[in-house]
C-alpha cells in the first residue's frame, strides 16, 4: 500500500521502498494531466490578471496625464494672466518714474537756474510736502539761528501733517 511521504511531492502518494509497484499506469498518466492542466490552467489565469492590471494601470495612466495637462494648461493661463497684470503695472510705474525724473530734472534746473522749483510741474499729492518745505524754508530764511529753538515754535503753527510726524521732521524743527 502507498505511504504519503512529505517533502516535495506533499499530498502524493508515492511508494516506499520495497512495497508493491503502482497500480494501475493509466491513474498515473491521468495525475500527470490533470497536474499540468492545473498548472496551465493558473498560468492563463496570471496572464489574464496581468494584462487586465496592465490595461487598468494604462487607463489610469492616460487619465492622469490627461488631467496633468489640463492643470498645466490652467497653470499656464494664470501665470500669463498674472504677467500681463505686471507687464501693465511695470508700463504704468515706468510712465511715473519718467514723470518723476523729469520733475527732478526741472526741479534741478530751476534750483540750478536760483529759482523756486514749480509746485505745478509734477502732478502728484505732494501738497503736505511742498508745504511742509515751503515753511521749512521760510522758517530758515526769517528766523535767525541765534533766537533758538523755542522762539521758532511759538512763531510758525506746526501744520497737522501725519506723514511728517511720523518721519520726525516736526520734532527736528521743534514744532513739537
Amino acid at each position: 500500500m502507498p505511504l504519503p511521504i512529505k517533502g516535495k511531492g506533499k499530498g502524493k502518494l508515492e511508494l516506499a521502498a520495497g512495497t508493491e509497484t503502482a497500480a494501475d499506469p493509466a491513474d498515473a498518466i491521468t495525475q500527470f494531466l490533470q497536474e499540468s492542466i492545473n498548472a496551465t490552467r493558473k498560468t492563463e489565469q496570471k496572464v489574464r490578471s496581468l494584462t487586465a492590471t496592465k490595461i487598468r494601470k494604462e487607463a489610469l495612466w492616460e487619465k492622469y496625464v490627461l488631467d496633468m495637462k489640463q492643470t498645466l494648461q490652467r497653470e499656464h493661463q494664470r501665470h500669463q494672466k498674472e504677467l500681463d497684470r505686471l507687464s501693465a503695472e511695470l508700463h504704468t510705474a515706468a510712465q511715473a518714474q519718467d514723470a518723476a525724473r523729469a520733475h527732478l530734472r526741472s526741479s534741478w534746473e530751476a534750483v540750478a537756474a536760483g529759482s523756486h522749483p514749480t509746485a505745478a510741474a509734477m502732478d502728484t499729492e505732494t501738497e503736505g510736502w511742498d508745504t511742509m518745505l515751503e515753511l521749512w524754508q521760510t522758517v530758515l530764511v526769517e528766523t535767525p539761528l541765534c533766537h533758538g529753538r523755542g522762539q521758532r515754535r511759538y512763531e510758525y503753527p506746526a501744520p497737522q501733517d501725519t506723514c511728517c510726524n511720523a518721519l520726525g521732521i516736526w520734532a527736528f524743527l521743534d514744532y513739537t
